[in-house]
């Protein structure tokens, strides 16, 4: 992916998810969070490396265990 095409593709992405994000009730769980975030990531995701389901994947398991402690 070229530069310019990954910023628009990362701009999509986030702009995508804020608006799915916002429209979840106010009655709702962490699950439908997590729902939400995956439906988008997934209509977005493709093979290239660091835009694929497993970098994503890699980056959310990160960021959990850096707040929960087991990061290695």
């Amino acid at each position: 992916m070229l530069v310019d095409k990954k910023t628009k593709f990362m701009k999509k992405i986030i702009k995508k998810l804020k608006e799915e994000l916002d429209k979840i009730p106010d009655s709702c769980d962490i699950g439908d969070i997590g729902n939400t975030i995956g439906i988008v990531i997934g209509e977005n995701v493709d093979d290239t490396p660091g835009y694929d389901k497993d970098s994503f994947m890699s980056g959310l398991k990160h960021g959990f265990s850096l707040i929960d402690g087991s990061h290695k």
